[in-house]
C-alpha cells in the first residue's frame, strides 16, 4: 500500500478508536508501526515531532525507493 492510501485509511480508522490515538507519540507510533518494512527501516532512527512530517517523510522516501 502506498503511503498516500495508508495515510487516508489510517485516518478514516482513527475516528473509531480516539483513546489510541489520542497524543501525537501515539499517533506517530501506530502510522509508523503500520508501514511497509523497507519504509520504516528508513524511517525508523528519525524522531518525527509530528505525523504530518512522518508522511511527508515517508512519501519522500518512497518516491526515491521507486526511482531506484
Amino acid at each position: 500500500m502506498i503511503v498516500l492510501e495508508y495515510e487516508r485509511r489510517f485516518n478514516n480508522l482513527s475516528m473509531f478508536d480516539l483513546p489510541h490515538v489520542s497524543t501525537e507519540h501515539s499517533i506517530i507510533k501506530m502510522l509508523l508501526d503500520g508501514l511497509q518494512q523497507k519504509l520504516r527501516q528508513g524511517l525508523i532512527s528519525i524522531k518525527f515531532d509530528t505525523a504530518r512530517e512522518l508522511i511527508e517523510v515517508a512519501k519522500a522516501l518512497e518516491a526515491c525507493m521507486s526511482e531506484g
